[in-house]
């Protein structure tokens, strides 16, 4: 894996000067003396010749990528230890470096010779001879256990965030509970009294039809606040075996009704009982369902497929529709300010809470054929105690 000299230039720097220089690279005092610095403050250098590719490190380098001290190494071989991410990055970046004789700074993550993950704070700088660019030289420090604590600050910030929106979320859902419960009573109210009106009259059988719905989802909309507002509170929802292939279905007639000209493909799992809110789990679909079906307006093929299927204690749930796709750099699932006219930005937040209350998982991916929503409840046998 390593040769003697290098063939291509490869390492980087921020205007250092702490490369030994090369008429005192033969002095043994000032080579023991620069091994000792380094030594003691975790920092390697390396350096690179660029007329004659040949690369070099300083011992504390070496031992960084744990390869055997002294032994040659090539830039090829130097930078298979980086991830491809990092080294893209570093080529890019290394490469304008060499043509405007400049320096530059980049954390790259490296798998080391023994198979170590580490990340790694990397320095380069150019020096140029008449504008020509001859040398790059720079360090190399460990900073795994600085990137581990930014990633823990990280994770908790992000808890702390979402604690935050849960707590939002139970206000707001205690608020509308409230306020909306003497609205939909009413709406309930005058529709049974208008149906009990009517049945001395003869009137078509689809109005009839018609106020006795209003009575069911006036009903379902009180039931969808108060079990909201119990799970946010309690944490979790109210976990009842049911069959989640009638609810999918119930979920399509309740968010695009027949006069909608989106088709629907259906395919289901041969077991779909889940232990779940149903109340709850229906209003993620409906909301998931009728964003799809938003989404398709306008498309050439107006299309959204629904399937389930078994995976280890969960039977997840895929709602696939043929739309434009999803934003990019967009968290789907915080709260953000609604594209759509009158849209609050929280719906798809409400159906996390949804359904991580219930002991599942939802995510989101941008296919080639549109958009696709994914969330995944435990199987009957597998519900949280």
């Amino acid at each position: 894996m390593f040769e003697n000299k290098s063939q291509s230039a490869g390492e980087q720097p921020s205007r250092c000067s702490c490369a030994l220089p090369s008429d005192l690279k033969d002095a043994p005092d000032y080579r023991k003396m620069y091994e000792r610095v380094s030594k003691m403050a975790s920092i390697g250098v390396w350096e690179y010749d660029l007329l004659r590719h040949e690369l070099s490190w300083s011992d504390a380098v070496y031992d960084l990528f744990e390869v055997p001290r002294g032994q040659p190494i090539t830039r090829c071989a130097a930078v298979r230890f980086y991830s491809d991410d990092s080294r893209i990055e570093m080529e890019a970046l290394r490469a304008q470096a060499i043509e405007t004789g400049g320096s530059f700074g980049i954390d790259i993550k490296v798998t080391t010779a023994l198979g170590t993950q580490r990340w790694i704070n990397l320095t380069a700088d150019v020096e140029q001879e008449n504008g020509i660019s001859v040398r790059i030289f720079g360090t190399k420090q460990d900073i795994t256990e600085r990137k581990r604590a930014q990633e823990q600050v990280k994770h908790l910030q992000s808890e702390r965030t979402h604690t935050a929106s849960r707590a939002a979320m139970g206000s707001i859902a205690a608020t509308l509970a409230h306020e909306l419960n003497q609205p939909l009573a009413s709406i309930v109210n005058y529709a049974t009294g208008t149906a009990e009106y009517l049945k001395s009259v003869q009137i078509p059988a689809p109005a009839a039809i018609g106020l006795r719905e209003i009575e069911v989802n006036a009903l379902r909309a009180g039931e969808v606040m108060r079990r909201m507002r119990r799970m946010i509170e309690k944490g979790r929802g109210n976990s009842e075996p049911f069959d989640l292939t009638t609810v999918l279905k119930d979920a399509v007639i309740v968010a695009c009704p027949p006069s909608a000209k989106v088709s629907f493909k259906l395919q289901f799992a041969h077991s779909g009982t889940v232990a779940a809110d149903r109340v709850q789990v229906m209003q993620v679909a409906v909301n998931i369902i009728r964003n799809a079906s938003e989404a398709v307006e306008g498309s050439r093929d107006q299309e959204i497929s629904i399937e389930t299927h078994e995976d280890g204690d969960f039977i997840i749930v895929t709602i696939a529709d043929t739309g434009p796709g999803l934003p990019a750099d967009l968290n789907l699932f915080e709260p953000v300010d609604s594209a759509k006219a009158g849209g609050m930005g929280i719906g798809l937040s409400i159906c996390r809470t949804i359904v991580e209350g219930n002991g599942g998982k939802i995510w989101a991916s941008s296919e080639a054929s549109g958009a696709q929503f994914c969330f995944k409840l435990p199987k009957l046998d597998s519900s949280p105690d």
